[in-house]
Formats: structure tokens, C-alpha cells, sequence
């Protein structure tokens, strides 16, 4: 509901509030999931004021991380980021453990496996996963080519906008998930030998499925509009 706990409110300046605020509201408005990441995303560079960032997807049936949305990345290091295996690298870990991992240095962490990381000259590293109602959907993540160390509010930040975006990928998930077993129900519904029907509380037609043609030689649509007459 975007709404966060009296403890985060109290330890959280108003600026990163209202950034995570922006993204719970504006979630709604987006036509697809990636427009409504990358939004999220310039958000959480906008406060926390660094260099770059990405948003890992989870796909559960190949076992990856898919890269849906970056932020001051080259070409070259988007297309070596393309893909994860879930426990490659660093987002890989935070995707399978489910805890953050936060790092001053990149240089000499022998977990980073895609070495453009370090070609474009990031150091500080911050990734937490994306979660709702206890499953990690993907990560999000935050790089500085500064000598920085992010804080524990940088965290807290990141942990806030992470389960914002988790909750609006679950629920994409699961309408996508609706909509694909209502195709799938109408299409064994309509391609049935049977004759299946549906009608309302006066008995009139609502619904007639392909079999009323080819066992009555009736025409669904005309059956379903002569009987409102």
C-alpha cells in the first residue's frame, strides 16, 4: 500500500521519503514494468547521488537475473550485465541469499565475475533484493565511481524503493498470471467437443461455446442473440 513504518519514517530525511513515496504513487500509471523501473531507478541515484545503477529481474524457470532497467551504464557493460545466473557475481548472491551486499571497493572482491564493473572504473557497490511477502523477485543496485562508502541510510533507502518495486512485480506477475490461465481456460472451453453454455439468472444464453455448430448446427452468436430477445 506504499505506506512505511513509523521507524523508517522517523530515520529518514523527508527528500528520500518523498522519493519512495513518488514511485509507490506513480506505480499505477505506467503502461509496462520496465517504464515503472526506470523510474524507480533514476529516483534512487537521484537521492542517494551516484554514478549509475540496474534492476535485476528474477526468472525463476531459467534460473537467471535478467537486466529490465539501467542508469549510466555503456553499452558494453549493459551487454556483459545482460544476464545472471542466480548465485553468479554479486547481484547473483543477493538474488539467491536474499541480504544485501554492500561494498566500499569493488577492486579486489573475488565474487564480481563481469570484470567491466571495474574497466569502467566503479568502486563502491550496493545491491538489495527485490521482495515481497518473502520471495526475491530480482535485485536493485547502485554503483559509484567515487571512493565513498554507502551508508546505512543509502541502504535503508534502497531496501524501501526495493520492496516498493518488489510488490509492483509481484502483482504484474500475477495478473500476467491470470490473464495467461483465463486464454488458457477459454481456449480448452471453446475448442471442446462438448457443448458448454452459460446462461444468466432468467435462463437466457450468455455464453455458447464452437459445439453448438457442429452437434445442433446452431450458430453461438445468433443463439446467444435470439435468446435476449
Amino acid at each position: 500500500n506504499g505506506s512505511l513504518s513509523c521507524r523508517q519514517q522517523l530515520h529518514m530525511p523527508t527528500e528520500p521519503l518523498a522519493a519512495i513515496n513518488s514511485v509507490a504513487l506513480a506505480i499505477g500509471r505506467f503502461a509496462t514494468v520496465h517504464q515503472m523501473l526506470d523510474h524507480a531507478l533514476g529516483k534512487v541515484l537521484e537521492v542517494v547521488q551516484t554514478d549509475a545503477g540496474s534492476v535485476y529481474l528474477l526468472d525463476e524457470e531459467r534460473g537467471e537475473l535478467t537486466l529490465a532497467a539501467s542508469q549510466g551504464l555503456s553499452a558494453e557493460t549493459r551487454e556483459d550485465f545482460d544476464r545472471l545466473k542466480l548465485g553468479e557475481g554479486l547481484s547473483g548472491r543477493v538474488a539467491l541469499d536474499g541480504k544485501p551486499i554492500v561494498l566500499r571497493s569493488l577492486k579486489d572482491d573475488p565474487r564480481l565475475t563481469r570484470m567491466s564493473a571495474r574497466s569502467e572504473g566503479f568502486c563502491a557497490f550496493a545491491s538489495v533484493p527485490l521482495l515481497s511477502n518473502f520471495k526475491t523477485y530480482g535485485t536493485l543496485n547502485i554503483h559509484s565511481r567515487e571512493d565513498r562508502a554507502f551508508t546505512e541510510q543509502d541502504v535503508q533507502l534502497l531496501t524501501s524503493m526495493a520492496a516498493q518495486i518488489g510488490l509492483a512485480v509481484a502483482n504484474t506477475r500475477l495478473y500476467l498470471g491470470l490473464q495467461a490461465s483465463e486464454r488458457k481456460f477459454r481456449g480448452l472451453v471453446e475448442n471442446a467437443e462438448d457443448f458448454i453454455y452459460l446462461t444468466d439468472a432468467a435462463g437466457r444464453f450468455r455464453y455458447v461455446n464452437a459445439a453448438a455448430h457442429t452437434l445442433l448446427g446452431l450458430d453461438p452468436a445468433v443463439l446467444c442473440a435470439e435468446s435476449q430477445s
